[in-house]
C-alpha cells in the first residue's frame, strides 16, 4: 500500500505536489514519526542503565510477538523448549538466540512473515544491490515515518531542521532529460547521478542558491565529484550549513574534499536496508554512536563471542525494533566494525564504533565522454521483478563507456529478463553507457567469499585521465580529438 502511494505521488502534476509540501512534514509523515521524534528527543541523555532497561523491554516485547505470531520464530522457541513466558531475562536470552543471516531470510521468507499484520499493513523492500546478492523482505508501512524520525534527528547534530531544502544527489532516469527537479514533498533538489559534469555542476549550484538549499546529502561517491568539479572550475559553491553523506563509507579525503570546498561540517552515518542498527556521528565526534532506541546491536567475533575489548572487529549483528512484519532478530549484516570504550563528550550514553566496513563500497562507471558515474544509486532503477530469477549479479568495467552485466540465474534468464534489465540501466544512464547482459556460472567474490558489486578494471590512472577529460565541455572534447596531430 505505501509504494503505491509512493507511486502515485511520483505521477502527480507539479501543482499537486506543490500544494502537498505545504503540509509541515511532522504531520505528513504520520503518528509514528511524531511518535519517534518525542521517544529520542526524551530518551537520549539518559544514563546506560536506563537505557538498557529500555532495551531489555523492547526485546522482550519483539520476542512474545515473535513467539505469538511468527511461524520461524515459534518453531525455534520449541525446538529450545522455551514458552514467551519464560523470557525473565530477555537479553541473556537474546544472546543465546541462533543467528539469523540473509540465505535463512530467502529460504524461509513466508514463514518469517507476521500472520497478526495484513498484507495492505505491510511494503516490501529489497537489499543487496550493491552487494550483488538481491533479498527481498517486508516492513510494516509504520517504520517509513520512524525510519525518517531517527534520520532527522541525527542530522540535527548540524542543525538539519524538517523544513530545511537539501541538495540530493542521487538516481534518476535521464530518460527524463533534466538534470535536475526540485521536489517539494521532501523538500530536496535532486541531482542525478549520471549527470554530473563541469557545466551541469554550475546549473546545480544556481538552482541550490536560489531555493536556499543549505544541506547536501547523497552518496559520498557523488558529492566528491560534485566538489572536484566545483574545485577545478573555482565557481562559487551555495552556502552550506553541513554534507550529509551516506549510503557508502566515507573516505578520509573525500571527508578533507568535502570541507575544505564547501566549508561545513560533514556528518556520516551507518545503516542498512533491513533496519536492525543504525549509527551515526555526532556533534563532537567521527564515532558512530548506535542507537540503542532503533535496535540491538551485538559485535561479534569469528566464534560468536560478544566484543568488549577497544580496537578489536567483529561482525554487526542486530535485532531491530520498529518492524513487527517481519521481525529480523540477532540478523547478519555482513558488515564489521571496531568497538570503542568509554563515553563521548556529547554526553550521549550509546555504545560507540568505528572504522566500519561495509557490505556497501565506493564504485564508480566511466562514462563514453569520461565522466565518472556513481554506480552505487543503479540497482534502485531496477523492480524486484527483475531479479526473481537473478541469484547473484556483478556489474564489470573493462573499457570507458561500456559495461558487462554478470548474471547468476536462478535457473534460466529469460530474453525478457535481460531486455528488462537493460531498458532499466539505459533509462537511468541515457547515452553515458552500454550494456551487455551475460549469463555465468559464477561471479568473483572477495576473501570474506562476499560478492563485490562492481569488478572495476579501469586502473586509478585510467580513471582520473577519464575525468580529467569528463571536465571539459563538449566543445573542449571535439577540439582536442581533433587538433593538432588528430586523425
Amino acid at each position: 500500500m505505501l509504494n503505491i502511494l509512493k507511486f502515485a505521488y511520483g505521477h502527480c502534476p507539479g501543482p499537486i505536489k506543490q500544494l502537498y509540501g505545504v503540509i509541515p512534514i511532522p504531520s505528513r509523515m504520520g503518528r509514528a514519526y511524531r511518535h519517534t521524534r518525542r521517544l529520542l528527543h526524551a530518551t537520549q541523555r539518559w544514563p546506560h542503565v536506563k537505557l538498557e532497561d529500555y532495551q531489555r523491554e523492547q526485546v522482550y516485547q519483539l520476542l512474545c510477538h515473535a513467539y505469538d505470531n511468527v511461524p520461524y520464530y515459534r518453531k525455534i522457541f520449541h525446538e529450545l523448549g522455551i514458552r514467551a513466558t519464560d523470557l525473565s531475562e530477555p537479553l541473556e536470552f537474546l544472546s543465546t538466540f541462533p543467528t539469523l543471516t540473509r540465505e535463512v531470510v530467502k529460504r524461509h521468507q513466508t514463514d518469517l512473515l507476521a500472520r497478526s499484520i495484513p498484507w495492505y499493513a505491510r511494503h516490501v523492500l529489497s537489499s543487496g544491490g550493491t552487494t550483488g546478492e538481491p533479498l527481498r523482505f517486508w516492513a510494516g508501512n509504520n517504520v517509513y515515518g520512524t525510519e525518517w524520525a531517527f534520520i532527522h534527528d541525527m542530522w540535527s547534530r548540524v542543525g538539519f531542521t524538517p523544513g530545511s531544502i537539501r541538495i540530493g544527489v542521487r538516481e534518476f532516469p535521464a530518460a527524463r532529460k533534466k538534470r535536475w527537479e526540485y521536489d517539494p514533498l521532501n523538500k530536496e533538489l535532486a541531482v542525478s547521478t549520471a549527470a554530473i559534469n563541469g557545466p551541469a555542476v554550475e546549473d546545480y549550484f544556481n538552482q541550490a542558491r536560489r531555493l536556499r538549499a543549505s544541506f547536501l546529502h547523497g552518496y559520498p561517491s557523488g558529492i566528491a565529484l560534485l566538489a572536484r568539479y566545483a574545485e577545478k572550475s573555482r565557481k562559487p559553491v551555495p552556502e552550506l550549513k553541513a554534507v550529509l553523506a551516506g549510503s557508502e563509507p566515507t573516505l578520509p579525503w573525500q571527508r578533507e574534499l568535502f570541507e575544505r570546498v564547501f566549508e561545513c561540517p560533514v556528518l556520516t552515518w551507518y545503516g542498512q536496508s533491513e533496519k536492525v542498527i543504525l549509527a551515526g556521528e555526532c556533534e563532537y565526534s567521527s564515532h558512530y554512536h548506535v542507537y540503542p532506541q532503533y535496535g540491538r546491536m551485538e559485535l561479534l567475533d569469528e566464534r560468536g563471542t560478544v566484543i568488549t575489548e577497544p580496537g578489536i572487529q567483529g561482525e554487526l549483528v542486530g535485532t531491530g525494533f520498529m518492524n513487527y512484519a517481519m521481525p529480523l532478530i540477532r540478523y547478519r549484516t555482513g558488515d564489521y566494525a571496531q568497538y570503542v570504550n568509554g563515553r563521548c563528550a556529547c554526553g550521549r550514553s550509546y555504545s560507540l564504533i568505528s572504522d566500519v566496513e561495509g557490505r556497501r563500497k565506493q564504485h564508480v562507471f566511466v562514462a563514453k565522454d569520461g565522466r565518472m558515474i556513481p554506480a552505487t544509486g543503479t540497482f534502485h532503477v531496477w523492480n524486484w521483478s527483475m531479479l526473481e530469477n537473478v541469484r547473484e549479479f556483478q556489474l564489470e568495467q573493462n573499457e570507458a563507456g561500456k559495461v558487462l552485466i554478470n548474471v547468476v540465474p536462478t535457473g534460466s534468464l529469460s530474453e525478457l529478463d535481460k531486455r528488462n534489465l537493460l531498458r532499466a540501466m539505459r533509462a537511468w544512464s541515457g547515452d553515458a553507457l552500454d550494456f551487455e547482459v551475460r549469463d555465468v556460472s559464477a561471479v568473483k567474490r572477495t576473501a570474506r567469499g562476499k560478492v563485490e558489486f562492481l569488478t572495476q578494471n579501469l586502473t586509478v590512472n585510467e580513471r582520473e585521465r577519464h575525468f580529467e577529460r569528463g571536465f571539459a565541455t563538449p566543445a573542449d572534447v571535439r577540439a582536442a580529438d581533433n587538433g593538432p596531430g588528430a586523425r
